[in-house]
């Protein structure tokens, strides 16, 4: 039907990554002010709104020789999550707004968006993946259940403490 080329059915999400040099990655990585900039700045980079944005920010393995001019790594890895019923063409949009930004654009934009979200750290963007696309993709950072996994392991330790306790029983 013709609402198929003007809406899109399910979910999509859009995805991407990339690495920046920061004074200290830990408290970079902390920081509320920093992942609400980071937010803000994916947004604006995409078109998208930063409510639809979630980040993850974590310190990069240190490879000392390859990056001895960087006070410290972070990778920055974020999902854009286009709603079920958006037009069928904001996933694209937003892949090819993002996919047009460089890492020194990105670095000015990010900057921008962390001194507006208070955060008073600088960045430099050293490296950019292009960004992807999943359709009618479910699982995202923000829906993902930690404790779903943490009752799976409490129910394993329980499971693997009753066997134990049956073998125990069972030689005496």
């Amino acid at each position: 039907s013709s609402d198929d080329s003007t809406t899109s059915e399910a979910p999509t999400v859009v995805k991407g990554s990339m690495k920046m040099s920061v004074d200290d990655p830990a408290a970079f990585c902390a920081s509320r002010e920093v992942l609400t900039g980071l937010k803000a700045a994916i947004a604006r980079a995409s078109g998208r709104d930063s409510s639809s944005v979630d980040v993850t920010c974590s310190p990069a393995a240190s490879r000392r020789l390859a990056e001895r001019r960087l006070a410290g790594a972070v990778d920055i890895a974020y999902e854009i999550i286009i709603p079920a019923g958006a037009p069928a063409t904001a996933a694209d949009d937003a892949v090819a707004a993002l996919g047009a930004v460089d890492a020194q654009r990105l670095t000015t934009m990010v900057n921008e968006e962390l001194t507006k979200a208070g955060a008073t750290v600088t960045v430099q963007v050293t490296d950019v993946a292009a960004p992807t696309k999943e359709v009618g993709s479910t699982t995202t950072m923000a829906q993902a259940q930690p404790t779903s996994s943490a009752s799976r392991g409490a129910a394993m330790t329980t499971a693997l403490g009753f066997l134990v306790a049956l073998g125990i029983a069972g030689r005496t």
